[in-house]
Formats: C-alpha cells, sequence, structure tokens
C-alpha cells in the first residue's frame, strides 16, 4: 500500500512540475500589478499553509507520529519554502505567480493522497479563489485540475479498499468540482468585464484626440487673428511713443534747466553755509594759535629762568670742582706726614730694640734703662700702629675724594651739555612764536575773504531764485504733456499683456 502511496506522489509532484513550467498564459497585468498580487497571494499562502500545518500536528498528538505524517509535514515546509523563493527573485513576473500557487498546490495533493479524510479539500478553495487575483484563466484551469486530481485520487483510493465511495467524500469531490467551475466562470467575467473597461478607455481616448485635434485647429486661427491684432498694437504704441519721447525730450530741456538752476541755488547755499562753517573754524583756528602764542611765550618765560638756574649750577659745579681738588692735595700732603711719622716710628723702635740689648749687657746697672728702653718701643709700636690706621684712612678718603671729583666732573659736563639744550630750545620757542604770529595774520586775512564770499553768495543766490521760479512754470508744462502721454503709452502695455495673455493660452491648446 505504501509503494502505491508512493507512486502517486510521484506522480502529482510531476504534475506540479508541469504547472510551474507552464509559464506562458494571459498577461494582463503589468510588472507593478503582478508585484502587489504576488505580495496579496503571497500572504493568503503562508496563512493557508500554517492552517495545514496545525491540522497535520494535532492529527499527530491525536493518533501519533506515522511516516505519513511527517511526510505531510515536510511537503507544507516545502511549499512554504518554493512559496517564499518565488516571492522575492520573481515578485514582479507570472512566472512568479506560477511558482507561489505552485507551492499550496504541492503540498495539498501530497496530504489529499496521504489523508483518507476529504476534509482537506477546504484547503482548495481560498488557494483557486486567490488565482483570480491574476486574471490568468489558464493559470486558474491547471491549478484547478491538480486540485480535482488530488480529491478524484483520494476516492479511487477508498473505493478500491472498501468497494464503496463514502456519501460525504462524494459530496466534497462534487463541491471541489463546481467550486472550479464557479471559479472559471467568475474568472471568465471578470476578463470580459476588464476587456470591455479597456475598449471604453480606447474609445474615451480616441474621442479625446479627436477633441484635442480641433482645438489646435481652432487655436491657431485665433492665434493668427491676435498676431494681426497685436501688429496693429505695436504700431499704434510705436506713434504714441514718438509723440512721449517729444514731448519728454520739451520737459526734460526745461526740466534741465530748472534742476539746473535749483542745483545751482542749492550749489550757492552749500557754498554760503559752508563760508560760515570756514569762518568758524577760522575763528577757532585763530583762538588756538593765540593760545599757542601766549603758551610759547610763557615756555619762553621758563626757559630763561631755567638757563639762569642752569648757569649757576654751573659755576657752583665749577667751584665744587675747585675745592674736592684743594681736598684731594691736602690729603696727600696728609698721606707723606703720616708717612714720616711712620718713619720716624720704626726708627725709634729699633733704637728702643739696641738699647734694651746694651742695657742686658750693663747688668744690673742697665735694669733702670730697661724699663725705659721697653717703654719706647711700646710708644713706638703704637705710635706706628696708628699711623698705619691713619694712612689706611687716608686711602679710603682719597678714594671717595677722587670719586666725587669724577662725579663732580661728569655732573658739571651734563649741566654744560644741558645749558645747550637750553640755549637751542629757547631759539626754537622764538621762532615758533613768530610763526603763530604770522599765522594768526594770515587767518585774519582769510576771514576777510570768507566774508567778502558770503556776500557775493547771497546775491547770487537772490538773483538765481527768479530764473528758477520760471524755469518750473515750463518744466510743469511739459510734464503735463508727458504724463499724458505715459499714461497712454501705460494702458497700450495693459492692452499689450491682455492680448499676449489670450495669445499664451491660445497656444497652450495647441
Amino acid at each position: 500500500m505504501f509503494t502505491i502511496k508512493y507512486c502517486i506522489i510521484i506522480l502529482s509532484v510531476i504534475v506540479q512540475l508541469n504547472s510551474v513550467f507552464m509559464a506562458k498564459g494571459d498577461n494582463y497585468m503589468t510588472p507593478d500589478q503582478y508585484a502587489r498580487s504576488n505580495k496579496k497571494v503571497f500572504q493568503i499562502n503562508l496563512i493557508i499553509a500554517f492552517a495545514a500545518l496545525l491540522m497535520v500536528v494535532l492529527d499527530a498528538a491525536t493518533h501519533g507520529m506515522s511516516l505519513g505524517l511527517v511526510i505531510e509535514i515536510v511537503a507544507v515546509l516545502a511549499g512554504v519554502l518554493q512559496m517564499t523563493v518565488g516571492f522575492i527573485k520573481f515578485r514582479e513576473t507570472r512566472f512568479g505567480a506560477v511558482v507561489i500557487l505552485g507551492g499550496p498546490t504541492l503540498y495539498y495533493m501530497i496530504i489529499m493522497i496521504i489523508q483518507n479524510d476529504m476534509i482537506f479539500y477546504a484547503f482548495a478553495i481560498p488557494v483557486m479563489l486567490s488565482c483570480i487575483l491574476y486574471l490568468d484563466l489558464r493559470l486558474y484551469v491547471v491549478g484547478q485540475m491538480a486540485m480535482t486530481i488530488g480529491g478524484l485520487i483520494v476516492l479511487v483510493r477508498n473505493l478500491i479498499a472498501t468497494g464503496s465511495i463514502p456519501r460525504d467524500h462524494f459530496v466534497d469531490g462534487f463541491i471541489i468540482i463546481l467550486a472550479g467551475i464557479a471559479g472559471i466562470e467568475s474568472l471568465k467575467m471578470r476578463r470580459t468585464l476588464v476587456r470591455e473597461d479597456d475598449e471604453a478607455i480606447k474609445k474615451g481616448q480616441e474621442t479625446q484626440e479627436k477633441t484635442r485635434i480641433q482645438m489646435v485647429e481652432i487655436a491657431k486661427e485665433i492665434t493668427g487673428l491676435f498676431d494681426e491684432a497685436h501688429g496693429e498694437v505695436d504700431e499704434l504704441k510705436s506713434i504714441i511713443g514718438r509723440n512721449h519721447d517729444g514731448m519728454r525730450e520739451i520737459a526734460g530741456s526745461s526740466g534741465n534747466t530748472a534742476a539746473a538752476v535749483t542745483e545751482q541755488s542749492h550749489q550757492i547755499a552749500d557754498i554760503h553755509e559752508q563760508t560760515e562753517v570756514a569762518d568758524a573754524k577760522r575763528n577757532q583756528m585763530v583762538e588756538m594759535s593765540e593760545s599757542t602764542q601766549k603758551a610759547v611765550i610763557d615756555g619762553t618765560k621758563v626757559i630763561d629762568q631755567l638757563k639762569d638756574k642752569t648757569a649757576n649750577v654751573v659755576e657752583m659745579s665749577d667751584k665744587t670742582v675747585a675745592s674736592t681738588k684743594a681736598v684731594t692735595e691736602k690729603v696727600e700732603k696728609v698721606e707723606k706726614i703720616v708717612g714720616s711719622i711712620i718713619s720716624i716710628s720704626k726708627q725709634t723702635n729699633l733704637l728702643a730694640l739696641n738699647a734694651s740689648i746694651e742695657a742686658a749687657r750693663a747688668g744690673e746697672a742697665g735694669k733702670g734703662f730697661v724699663v725705659v728702653a721697653d717703654e719706647i718701643r711700646q710708644l713706638s709700636e703704637q705710635t706706628s700702629s696708628a699711623s698705619n690706621q691713619i694712612t689706611s684712612i687716608m686711602q679710603e678718603l682719597s678714594a671717595d675724594v677722587q670719586n666725587a671729583v669724577d662725579s663732580t666732573n661728569a655732573a658739571a659736563e651734563s649741566v654744560k651739555a644741558q645749558d645747550i639744550l637750553i640755549r637751542e630750545t629757547a631759539d626754537t620757542f622764538e621762532e615758533i612764536g613768530e610763526n603763530v604770529g604770522n599765522l594768526i595774520g594770515r587767518f585774519n586775512d582769510i576771514g576777510t575773504s570768507i566774508e567778502a564770499i558770503g556776500r557775493s553768495a547771497t546775491e547770487i543766490n537772490n538773483n538765481i531764485a527768479s530764473l528758477a521760479a520760471t524755469s518750473e512754470q515750463v518744466a510743469s508744462l511739459s510734464s503735463m504733456g508727458e504724463e499724458g502721454a505715459r499714461t497712454a503709452v501705460e494702458k497700450f502695455d495693459e492692452f499689450d499683456i491682455l492680448l499676449k495673455g489670450i495669445y499664451d493660452q491660445a497656444q497652450r491648446l495647441k
């Protein structure tokens, strides 16, 4: 019995492969439509596969696992894999639809062959209904044949096994056939409606094309009329434009005269204003120059006082240098005297030493003389020590005096140089004072000239005022004529724009 089942399974697989490779059929759909339909059919058949797998698992839980149930589970999973591959790789083609529908057809036939219950035929109905989405009659018929063959195999197998067909199995098979016939008729009707819609759309497009051609012809006629009207308007605009230009030249010449007069009046007013500003600035400069002159005079007085004090400092520096030299000479004399005292102390010390030696030789008779000789020697040594200290102090004093002399000489030279600079500064201040005095005189002369310019500008401005009034009257009359011509041109421009707008609309009708 299992051998027969396996043969039937192989036969069903062959039928399934034959349906998969039927890639040629009625192509009523675009790639985008195939993509959307394949997505929807893929989702529906995934739900159906889940339901079939659930029923097989429940059957296994109820009656125990068997080889047939294992084959059914593998068939469902293989069908899901086939649908997934078809959807991912061929979702925009009819071949993708064939592959997606082939998956449920495969596991449906295998389940129908292995199972003894016709209840599984219910899975065929949603699969066949999903085929209607494609408007492909051949695809639907092949799927219906596969579903019907699965049901017939169950009926024949039961007939062979039991010698009769159960009533419910016969009814189930009959329902499958009726559902298939109803689906075919529905698909035919839908295809007919689609075809009629296509024909109606095509007729509507033809009518629209004829209407478009007629509108283009009418637009060409309107365009020709507007071309002629546009030419007339351009000629009339040209005539009015020439009149406008003439009036504008008249107004322009009069306006230019009035403008020139007005401009001259403004310039004269500016000159008058600028002369007042210049005179104010001149007065400020005179005040500043007088202040500068006063400061120069005060500075000259200070310089003179500084010169006197510098002369006193130079004189005092010279006296200090002379006094310092005298001190230095006296220190040198003291050093010589101290040197003589030191020499005498050394000789006295030597004599006292000799006397001590001679007194020692005299014995008892020379003891008193020895005491005196020792006292003399000690006094000589003290004198020599004091003289050495005096010599050291005098040498330091001599060095300090010499430093004072050098500093005094340097200060004297600096004071003399400063005295020279002060004298030069005094000369410079005198020159500055003279130049400032001359500058004040020049400023006074400029003030006189500025006053004369102001009086002349006032007279010129009064004369220009009367001339400007006459020029403004001529310019006003000319401007009125120009305004009328410009208004006419603007009106014709608006009319021309309106004509162009209608002309453009007529062009768009072509």
